[in-house]
């Protein structure tokens, strides 16, 4: 473990985040956790029977967590690392984004689209295009000008909708440049092992890294932020590429004697502009350098104990040099994996005294606690179909480390995606805990309203988000207090159930049964459904599993997914709309799925039916008979039933149903109803819900 500017595309190599956790759940549904509260370099060992963890340095600070429910286990972690921030309730709105936007026009052309297409569209993002040069806290003087910038945000607002746009922690080496000069005046940047800031490369060229474990970095950080705000009122922030990431790998880098300069655009490559490569530019490690470590500085370089970091590279490979130090003295090589949570925690605060609200901050690099402070996306992938498979997982796992306010690029990051792929994945991802279409300059646009069956699949998927905005609201609340997961492993939810132990490819969006389809040319698939009777949001079919869960086919074409509430659970739900304000103000609805009942007693009436004698009522002779799970239960029975406002008819099969009248109250007095105890439908003067369309009454007997 140990954060890594790697595509998260690539397989079987550490990522973006760091969280040394456990969670166990045995076959009888028991369940416990270790946490390892350590942030060096480490790697984890697994086996049937034994555990190991293989750290580099740092304190041994291990808890275990007794459970016994998995939700039990995530209570108890969070108590430790944080409680899950409570999100804006815009945040949970859909997001659009691509690097690669050429100027505001086509932003508000984007906006334009998706409203045309009656696609809900809540924020809208600007990667690093919109920046002067990649500086950050700037604005490209001609296609982002401030003028046309602020006229643009200024009519999203308007429309109740909102801005997020990118901020890297790499501040450009500039003389002239305010977040340059600042930063050194108050000695704000991370230093080399000589004393001297330490100098890295990203996108703008050569770059200083806040120091957001120091009092002076976190200031200049939150002062750096106040004044863009008033550039461009943004409404959250987006902090990328703070692992940190490094295009060199050095612990001491100085600017190239020949060639390149620090303000010259040619430190971007063609490829590196396409996202591909990027070539460092620095002179990094002479010789020179390396012979004025000490000792023990050159085993924090490369320690006896090697992790497989990025399949065998230096600690310090593309990333800050581990000699590198804070100012309280906090070598690089055991404060690494908190570059990001750090950064992330000094944005939440500082956005927290610019906006007066409760922040939205999106990032990417992650460790324990960060889910207290920030959301989190799963990083850069691809878009194929097993990037959207490994989507869940990944989104599932952030889940249970405290990060509930996650998900992945919809559509895909790297690549060109298809129609059938992005009109898949949308109906995915619209029920992922955070739900944002994004991918990387030079591939195709993947704007939901590029083809029409995509277009069809957002509008279906994203409404249906939209309305189910005050559960997962709920949902995000109930992380707030007990850490629990919004998006959910069926596991989660029925750790006693082991046939939900290995499904990956099914989820639980709050308390809602999400199953979509992953495969490419696919629209059937099998479904599992925990013991219960499930009601489909979109057509109210039902599967009955009331004995014990089972497998279900479900028919799922383009545009399509499976999304199903259990019966003895209510929803709230309002209307769907463009944007979560004009939700919010809708109209509440509460949607009550009853649970399996046993079939109402049946009555087969011996005489003709009689007229209505206003002092008896109507009285008919007959049998009553029940057919439980394991019997039949009959008994001669004597039906009676007021007059008032109803009428008693008999069916070709001679069971009596109840047609009613402005009198809606059931029949009284209350009595036991037929001769089994087996059916659910005993109280005598209730309406239950008996298929999911038909409403009966029982009936009392005398």
């Amino acid at each position: 473990m140990w954060n890594h500017d790697t595509l998260s595309a690539n397989a079987d190599t550490n990522l973006y985040g760091s969280h040394p956790f456990v969670l166990e759940v045995r076959p009888d549904g028991s369940s416990h956790g270790i946490l390892m509260l350590n942030s060096n370099a480490m790697e984890v060992g697994l086996t049937e029977d034994t555990l190991s963890w293989r750290m580099t340095g740092g304190i041994i600070d291990v808890y275990v967590l007794m459970g016994p429910t998995p939700s039990q286990v995530l209570q108890q972690l969070t108590a430790i690392i944080g409680r899950p921030a409570l999100p804006p309730l815009w945040s949970l709105g859909f997001h659009q984004c691509k690097w690669g936007y050429k100027h505001v026009e086509e932003l508000a052309d984007v906006v334009a689209k998706y409203k045309a297409a009656d696609i809900p569209l809540e924020v809208m993002w600007t990667d690093i295009d919109y920046m002067d040069g990649y500086r950050d806290f700037s604005l490209d003087p001609n296609n982002f000008s401030k003028g046309k910038m602020q006229a643009f945000v200024k009519q999203l607002h308007s429309s109740k909708q909102y801005w997020v746009p990118i901020v890297d922690p790499g501040i450009k080496v500039d003389p002239g440049y305010p977040a340059y000069d600042e930063g050194l005046a108050a000695k704000a940047f991370v230093n080399d092992f000589t004393g001297k800031p330490y100098l890295g490369q990203v996108w703008p060229g050569a770059t200083h890294f806040p120091d957001f474990l120091s009092k002076a970095g976190v200031k200049y950080w939150a002062d750096q932020l106040q004044a863009f705000h008033q550039l461009a009122t943004f409404d959250g922030l987006w902090i990328d590429m703070n692992e940190a990431s490094n295009f060199c790998t050095g612990d001491v880098c100085h600017m190239p004697t020949q060639g390149a300069t620090a303000n010259a655009s040619a430190w971007l490559t063609t490829s590196s502009c396409a996202g591909s490569s990027n070539d460092c530019q620095l002179t990094c490690d002479t010789p020179e350098d390396l012979a004025k470590l000490t000792p023990q500085q050159q085993l924090y370089r490369d320690p006896p104990y090697r992790i497989n970091n990025a399949k065998g590279q230096l600690l310090g490979h593309n990333t800050i040099g581990t000699t590198a130090t804070h100012a309280d003295g906090s070598l690089e090589y055991n404060a690494h994996n908190l570059y990001g949570l750090s950064e992330a925690v000094a944005t939440h605060s500082a956005l927290e005294k610019i906006t007066g609200k409760r922040p939205f901050i999106l990032s990417r690099s992650s460790f324990l606690g960060t889910g207290a402070v920030s959301a989190h996306w799963t990083g850069d992938n691809a878009a194929t179909w097993a990037d959207l498979r490994w989507s869940i997982t990944t989104t599932l796992g952030m889940g249970l480390v405290g990060v509930p306010f996650v998900g992945a690029d919809i559509c895909g990051f790297l690549g060109n995606t298809t129609e059938e792929l992005c009109g898949r994945w949308v109906s995915a991802g619209a029920f992922y805990p955070f739900a944002r279409d994004h991918n990387t300059l030079g591939a195709a646009p993947q704007e939901l309203y590029l083809w029409e069956s995509v277009a069809d699949a957002g509008r279906r998927a994203i409404k249906m988000r939209y309305q189910l905005l005050p559960h997962l609201y709920t949902a995000f609340h109930q992380a707030n207090k007990l850490g629990t997961p919004v998006a959910r492993p069926l596991w989660f939810a029925y750790p006693q159930d082991p046939a939900t132990h290995a499904i990956d490819d099914q989820w639980l969006f709050g308390d809602v049964l999400v199953t979509p389809i992953l495969d490419e040319g696919q629209t059937k698939r099998e479904g599992y459904f925990p013991k219960g009777k499930w009601y489909s949001l979109f057509d109210n079919t039902t599967i009955d599993a009331h004995d014990e869960g089972k497998s279900a086919a479900l028919d799922l074409p383009m545009g399509h997914v499976g999304v199903h509430m259990l019966g003895g659970t209510i929803l709230p739900l309002q209307q769907a709309a463009l944007v979560t304000a004009d939700v919010r103000t809708s109209d509440l609805t509460l949607l009550v799925a009853l649970p399996h009942l046993e079939p109402l007693p049946a009555f087969a009436a011996t005489s003709e039916t009689p007229s209505c004698n206003q002092q008896t009522g109507f009285r008919a002779d007959g049998s009553m008979s029940q057919q439980s799970s394991t019997e039949k239960v009959s008994a001669q029975a004597q039906l009676t039933l007021p007059c008032a406002g109803r009428k008693l008819l008999t069916r070709s099969d001679s069971q009596p149903v109840m047609q009613q009248g402005r009198d809606v109250e059931g029949a009284s007095p209350v009595q036991k109803c037929g001769g089994s105890e087996a059916g659910r439908a005993t109280a005598c003067g209730h309406i239950y819900m008996d298929d999911g369309h038909q409403l009966q009454v029982t009936l009392p007997l005398q």
